[in-house]
């Protein structure tokens, strides 16, 4: 994980916020902070893959920021999409790659449009993680992200 302080905090006494992690004296909660972090640190690869959108770096443009890595231990392509725009972002990507990708990949979306809303004591998992499987036909994803959102898409290749 990377190095984020402060990273607890007691829900009856705290001394600065934002905390990582939240407790009682019964129960403990991740923010949707830590979502982002775990997402993060278990989806890391082995090597960093340059990730296109019309030629340019994805860093910024319409809201849009997006990294690839791949993992060779479990021969998957991972690509992170943050869409920071509070509309959904309908984007191609390309796969360019020699190793042909599975037909479907893992999809984990981490999304909120209401951005006062947070995890809590009463609901801990008010934001968290959703999976689901996408199917897609050569070597292109069209893809749609959620407002607020971190998207992460895991294809095999062999």
């Amino acid at each position: 994980m990377a190095s984020y302080a402060p990273l607890f905090g007691h829900v009856e006494g705290w001394q600065w916020s934002p905390d990582l992690i939240w407790v009682d004296n019964l129960q403990v909660y991740g923010t949707p902070s830590y979502q982002v972090q775990k997402l993060y640190a278990t989806n890391k690869g082995t090597s960093i893959v340059p990730i296109k959108r019309d030629g340019e770096f994805v860093a910024g443009k319409d809201s849009l920021y997006a990294s690839a890595v791949f993992d060779a231990v479990a021969q998957q392509l991972i690509v992170k999409v943050v869409n920071y725009n509070s509309k959904p972002m309908k984007v191609n990507l390309a796969i360019n790659s020699k190793k042909k990708p599975a037909a479907t990949a893992e999809k984990i979306t981490l999304a909120n449009a209401n951005l006062n809303l947070s995890n809590s004591i009463e609901e801990p998992l008010n934001i968290r993680p959703k999976q689901n499987t996408i199917t897609y036909k050569g070597k292109t994803i069209v893809e749609t992200f959620e407002p607020y959102s971190l998207t992460l898409i895991k294809l095999t290749v062999k």
